[in-house]
C-alpha cells in the first residue's frame, strides 16, 4: 500500500521531486512547474490560469499545493506565487483558512 496520492505524476528530472495532484493537474496543463521556471515564466502562466479558472481558484489550487508539500523549497515558491496573486488579483486570503 503506497502513501501517496492516488493519480500522482512524480517529476523526476530535477533533484527536487514535486508531485502533481489535485487542482495542480489543470496549472500543469499550462505548463506550470514551481521548480524549473523563474518567476517570469510563474507569472505569465499564472495569469493564463487566472483568465481560464479565476483568480480565487488558481489561489486554492496553490494553497491546497503548499499545505501537502513537505520540501521547504518549493514551499517557499509556492507561497512566492500565492503572494503574487494576493497583490495582483486583491485576494481577501483569509477565506481560505
Amino acid at each position: 500500500m503506497s502513501l501517496e496520492p492516488e493519480n500522482t505524476e512524480p517529476i523526476e528530472e530535477t533533484s527536487i521531486s514535486f508531485l502533481y495532484f489535485g487542482g495542480l493537474k489543470k496549472l500543469k496543463e499550462l505548463g506550470y512547474h514551481p521548480v524549473k521556471q523563474n518567476n517570469l515564466q510563474r507569472a505569465l502562466i499564472l495569469e493564463e490560469a487566472v483568465e481560464k479558472y479565476g483568480a480565487n481558484e488558481v489561489y486554492r489550487m496553490l494553497y491546497e499545493a503548499w499545505l501537502r508539500n513537505k520540501s521547504e523549497f518549493i514551499r517557499n515558491r509556492l507561497k512566492e506565487d500565492m503572494d503574487w496573486l494576493v497583490i495582483n488579483y486583491d485576494i481577501d486570503i483569509y477565506t481560505f483558512l
